[in-house]
C-alpha cells in the first residue's frame, strides 16, 4: 500500500494518495460503531452505524450535509427507507412494523405524517390523510363502534414515523 496509513485508538482513517481523509471506521461520540465515507469535498456522504438503542442505520448525505436517504432496521424488525427533500421540504418513505405491516408515508414540511397508505400486520388495508397538526382529515375506512369499520376492517393506529 502506498501513502501514509493512520491507525488510532478509536478510529481507522482512510487517506487518498494526496493525504485527504476519505473514510473513517471508528466510534461516534456516544461510542457507537460507525463507518463514514467522504466525498471529494471531505464531507461525510455515506454513514453506516449501529446505535446503542439497537438501530442499524445507513444514511446518504448531500454536499450540504443534509440527510437525503435513510435506511434503518431496529432489533425488533421494524424498518424504514426515508427519502428526504432537504431542509424544509416534504419527504416520503416506506415503513415496516416488524410484524408484517407495511406503509408508504409522506411527511409535510415540519416532518409530520400527512398521508399514509399500506397494509397492517393483520393484512387489512389502511389509508389516512392528515392535516399539518396531525389530525385525520380523510379516512375512507371509518371505524364504527369497537374499532371496526362499516366493512368490518379493523383500523389500527398509524405507525410512528422515525
Amino acid at each position: 500500500m502506498s501513502g501514509p496509513t493512520v491507525i488510532e485508538a478509536h478510529a481507522f482513517n482512510l487517506k487518498d494518495k494526496d493525504g485527504n481523509t476519505v473514510g473513517c471506521l471508528g466510534t461516534s461520540q456516544d461510542g457507537e460503531p460507525i463507518l463514514s465515507l467522504a466525498g471529494k469535498d471531505g464531507k461525510a456522504r455515506i454513514v453506516l452505524l449501529y446505535s446503542k438503542d439497537g438501530e442499524a442505520r445507513l444514511g446518504f448525505f448531500d454536499s450540504s450535509g443534509n440527510a437525503r436517504i435513510n435506511v434503518s432496521l431496529l432489533d425488533d424488525g421494524a424498518s424504514s427507507v426515508m427519502l428526504k427533500g432537504g431542509k424544509d421540504k416534504p419527504s416520503c418513505g416506506l415503513l415496516g412494523d416488524g410484524e408484517g405491516g407495511h406503509h408508504f408515508v409522506t411527511l409535510g414540511v415540519a416532518g409530520k405524517p400527512r398521508h399514509l397508505i399500506g397494509i397492517t400486520d393483520e393484512g387489512h388495508p389502511q389509508m389516512v390523510i392528515l392535516n399539518p397538526d396531525g389530525d385525520v382529515v380523510f379516512n375512507p375506512v371509518q371505524p364504527t363502534g369497537e374499532g371496526k369499520s362499516k366493512g368490518g376492517i379493523i383500523l389500527p393506529t398509524p405507525p410512528k414515523v422515525k
